[in-house]
C-alpha cells in the first residue's frame, strides 16, 4: 500500500473486511488517495476464491523476514479486521468486469509489486 499511495494516477480500489469508519480511519492514517470498498462479510474475497492460509503462510521464514524489514521501516501490525487468515490478492478487471490479470498471495509476505500491476493495467 505504501508504494501504491505514491501512484494516485493508477485506477486502484482496495477491498477491506472492515466497516466504513475503520477503513476511512486507516485510509487517512496511511495517507492513501485510493478508494476503499468495505466488505465486512468477505463476500468479494469468497467470490474471488481467496483462501485461508495455514500456519506456514503466516509464520514461515519469508513472512518473518518481510515482517522484520517492515518493522525496521516503521510499519507496525494493526488490529486484525475480519478473517485475518484469508490470503489477499490483486485483480485487474476489464471493461466487461472479467478478471484480466491476477496475483494471488502465496503467503502473508507476498503481494503484487507495483511494476506488475502497471503491466497488468497496460494490458487492458
Amino acid at each position: 500500500m505504501a508504494a501504491l499511495r505514491e501512484r494516485p494516477e493508477l485506477n486502484i480500489v482496495f477491498v477491506s473486511m472492515s466497516e466504513p469508519e475503520e477503513a476511512e480511519h486507516f485510509r487517512k492514517k496511511m495517507n492513501s488517495p485510493q478508494l476503499y470498498i468495505c466488505d465486512p462479510k468477505a463476500k468479494l474475497y469468497h467470490e474471488m476464491r481467496l483462501e485461508e492460509g495455514g500456519v506456514g503462510q503466516f509464520l514461515g521464514p519469508n513472512v518473518v523476514r518481510a515482517g522484520a524489514a517492515a518493522f525496521l521501516k516503521g510499519n507496525r501490525l494493526g488490529r486484525p479486521v475480519g478473517n485475518p487468515k484469508i490470503l489477499g490478492g490483486t485483480f485487474i478487471l476489464g471493461a466487461n468486469g472479467r478478471v484480466v490479470w491476477e496475483h494471488r498471495d502465496k503467503d502473508a509476505s507476498d503481494f503484487a509489486r507495483v511494476e506488475a500491476i502497471e503491466r497488468g493495467l497496460e494490458s487492458i
